[in-house]
Formats: C-alpha cells, sequence, structure tokens
C-alpha cells in the first residue's frame, strides 16, 4: 500500500479524496442566551491565523454560513497581546445567526461566538491554521 492509498478511495472509474475537505465531523456547540462561547483555541506562538467555515443552525429552520479569518499575536509596540477578527463571507435567509470575536492573551487565542438570535444555536465549524513563520 503506498501513501497515495492512504488518501484516495479508488472505484471502477473513478478516484475520491479519503475525508479531505469534504465535510466537517465536529461535534456542534449549542449557544444559548447571550453568552460567549469559545468555538476554537490556538496557541499564537504555533498558529499565525486560522480560516474557518462556520455553519449554524436553529430548531425553527435558520442557517448561516460564515468565512472567518482570525490573527493573534503580541502588538505592534510588542507591550500588549491582540487579535483581529474578519468575517468576510455571510450567508444566511436574512437574519444573521452570529456575532464571532476572539480574547487573546500571551500564550493563546480563544475564538468565541454569541448568538444573535432569541433562540438556541447550534454551530460546527471547520478550521484550517497557518503556522508561525518566525516562531512566537
Amino acid at each position: 500500500m503506498s501513501w497515495i492509498d492512504s488518501i484516495l478511495e479508488r472505484t471502477a472509474n473513478a478516484l475520491r479524496f479519503k475525508g479531505v475537505g469534504i465535510r466537517s465531523q465536529s461535534t456542534p456547540v449549542r449557544l444559548l442566551d447571550t453568552v460567549p462561547v469559545e468555538l476554537d483555541l490556538f496557541f499564537h506562538a504555533d498558529v499565525s491565523s486560522a480560516n474557518y467555515i462556520v455553519l449554524a443552525e436553529t430548531a425553527s429552520g435558520l442557517k448561516e454560513t460564515l468565512q472567518v479569518n482570525v490573527i493573534a499575536g503580541i502588538s505592534e509596540d510588542r507591550l500588549s497581546y491582540q487579535g483581529r477578527v474578519a468575517v468576510y463571507g455571510r450567508v444566511n435567509f436574512g437574519t444573521p445567526l452570529l456575532d464571532i470575536n476572539c480574547v487573546v492573551d500571551a500564550s493563546k487565542c480563544s475564538v468565541q461566538a454569541t448568538p444573535s438570535v432569541a433562540e438556541d444555536v447550534l454551530v460546527k465549524i471547520f478550521p484550517t491554521y497557518m503556522e508561525t513563520i518566525y516562531g512566537g
């Protein structure tokens, strides 16, 4: 068995990737009230930025998909730590379901979501990380 067999599935007339970027099997996170909930945590000495596909749904059938980019690290004045969130793609049925932010300390970045509707929201994420080039 070669390494290619570990990522490809061969059928009679096709090749398919085995679970590579096809779907997220993460456990949904339930957001209640207006309390921020941590969706992800990364160490900014190892990861410079993270890109997320975020899927949110409610029991009433509302849905939203977001493309989110998060960057975290030490500030330019080298006195504090900071993080920035950019939601650069948002699709919903007219009602935004989430607010995304991040909280950064000396070692880690917590990516958090808060519901923006008055019902429970289930959220799944599919993250992609970019490693730090120069180190922490």
